[in-house]
């Protein structure tokens, strides 16, 4: 089995919400873990052989871009308490026909743990290993109101695009 190490800074977390003033753009940096895969002789991951993937983020790394909203952030995800943002994979297969592969991921917010299931891509790019998804997650899962400031109200509703950029341990 190969071990592959999460590049932080080729690794990226892409959020977008929305408030009833404005959309609301956001990244995450600092993501950091492990993808332990099998390569099939294609080079490609082999789903069909053992595997496991686990990340991790701090949860002070997510930014809005704005003072106001990463403090109240912050405050409602608790990150004293819940300093870290994580991920494991638990189960991945193909998708017929399009290359994608179907995942459930259990994510780990806010000391609240869910499963969330979707598709992703998996790729190998100048002998790194990508995977790229998209899926949207309504905080309230985890246990967050989301914030009210007079006028402004942001929607539960928050999309998180993540493209793990991996390369092989020696």
């Amino acid at each position: 089995m190969t071990r592959f190490r999460i590049l932080p800074q080729e690794s990226t977390i892409d959020l977008t919400g929305r408030s009833s003033v404005h959309p609301l753009h956001g990244k995450a940096g600092s993501v950091s873990g492990s993808i332990e895969v099998e390569l099939g002789p294609d080079g490609m991951p082999d789903l069909d052989q053992p595997y496991s993937a686990e990340i991790s983020l701090p949860a002070t790394a997510i930014s809005w871009g704005g003072a106001m909203y990463d403090r109240e952030t912050q405050r409602r995800l608790d990150v004293r308490t819940y300093p870290s943002i994580k991920a494991s994979v638990e189960h991945a297969s193909p998708v017929e026909g399009n290359g994608d592969v179907a995942v459930r991921v259990n994510l780990t917010l806010r000391g609240q743990t869910r499963p969330i299931e979707g598709q992703a891509r998996l790729h190998v790019e100048s002998g790194r290993l990508v995977a790229e998804g998209e899926r949207v997650i309504d905080i309230r899962d985890f246990g967050m109101e989301p914030p009210r400031l007079l006028m402004l109200k942001v929607d539960p509703l928050v999309t998180v695009r993540a493209r793990i950029v991996a390369v092989a341990e020696a």
